[in-house]
């Protein structure tokens, strides 16, 4: 392949590796919001929708349609089509997208803690040996012990 070909394959490869990577970055994106929301919810939103929907028996896919994570998709994709109407407002928006969907799911976990704070049990924490039972030496023994093997060499 000659050096003008590749310049004008080269573009159509990084787009299509940049579309790909933000398909599945907003992907996982989606999914997490979605559980921790379920979560939240205490399951009652996975419930409901196998319920109305139906669900999966599919080896590998969840048990139900994620109607929430198909949502945040669609939208997202709608968004990074649209942005194509030059290639660096694709970028620009590729990168804005990232950093919403990064905050708002920071926001769904810093929710969930929160949440979560309410409902922990205490007993899980100072029961039996406690929830640190070495104290921090135990866990700076437990790190060195890991790390350790890797600085040597073969």
């Amino acid at each position: 392949m000659c050096m003008l070909q590749w310049e004008s394959y080269s573009p159509s490869l990084l787009d299509g590796g940049m579309i790909l990577e933000y398909s599945v970055g907003t992907a996982l994106a989606a999914k997490a919001c979605s559980q921790y929301l379920d979560v939240v919810l205490d399951g009652q939103l996975s419930e409901l929708l196998r319920q109305h929907l139906g669900g999966v028996n599919v080896k590998g896919l969840d048990t139900f349609l994620d109607v929430p994570s198909v949502a945040i998709m669609f939208i997202a994709c709608i968004i990074f089509i649209g942005s194509f109407k030059s290639k660096y407002a694709s970028v620009k928006v590729c990168c804005s997208l990232n950093n919403v969907f990064v905050v708002v799911n920071l926001l769904v976990i810093c929710g969930t803690v929160v949440v979560g704070i309410f409902h922990m049990d205490s007993e899980n924490w100072i029961a039996g040996l406690g929830f640190f039972p070495g104290g921090v030496t135990g866990i700076g023994q437990t790190v060195q012990a890991r790390i350790e093997p890797l600085g040597k060499e073969n």
